[in-house]
Order: C-alpha cells, then structure tokens, then sequence
C-alpha cells in the first residue's frame, strides 16, 4: 500500500525514531559516516530534536530529557560500498557484531554498533 495522504511529502510510511544522549555528537556521527544532512532541527527549552537525511530516508532524532532514555533500535541501511562504510564506521567508534559477509543470495551485509547503541545493518544489494 502506498497512500501518501496520510504522511507528508519526503517521509515514508515508517521512519526511525531514535533518542540518543547527544543529539550534536550523534549527527556528527551520522554526517561523517553516512554522508547525513539536517532536515529539520527544533532547540528549545523544552526539546531538541534533529530530523537527519540520509539518502531519500529521515531519521527523527530526539535528545534524551527527564523520562526520555535512549532506547535500542536497529536500523537498515542500503549502501553502495558496504565495504568502504563498514571501515569509516569502524575509525569512528563502531564496533563490528559481523564483518560485510555475503547473504539472501542477492545482499553483503555487514552488523555494527555505533557508540551510541544503535544496531546498524550495512547493506548492498545486488540483484
């Protein structure tokens, strides 16, 4: 089902909702390893909060606040080199749970964690 009445235009029907304890070192993070840009950026007494492009996906991103902890997520990501992206996450604070290894006869994926606890699958896919 693709119906986009309900959800505004350069979203998807799903997008990541993470809470990180630095929302300033986290998309520094993301920009030097995954190429991110701001989309969207609130700072206020009450919140920050970041909305980071990478590719034609958005993760909303907001810094953790009394009752707001971070919280384990995954995500997956399309690359085009698995390989050169799993090194540069490597340099910069991962730690690798599976090296880019070939799978579903069609991907290599590789498994990291970045220093703030998200679970990123590094995905190629080669149809």
């Amino acid at each position: 089902m693709n119906n986009s009445e309900y959800f505004p235009t350069g979203y998807h029907s799903v997008n990541p909702f993470i809470i990180v304890s630095s929302i300033s070192e986290y998309f520094s993070f993301l920009k030097t390893v995954f190429g991110a840009c701001i989309r969207k950026k609130v700072e206020n007494d009450a919140e920050r909060y970041l909305e980071a492009e990478i590719g034609d996906s958005v993760l909303m991103i907001q810094e953790q606040s009394g009752d707001r902890k971070s919280e384990r997520v995954s995500l997956w990501i399309y690359l085009k080199d698995v390989n050169r992206v799993y090194e540069l996450a490597i340099r910069n604070g991962c730690t690798s749970i599976e090296s880019p290894t070939p799978k579903f006869k069609t991907d290599i994926v590789a498994k990291i964690s970045d220093p703030f606890g998200v679970i990123w699958f590094l995905s190629s896919y080669n149809s």
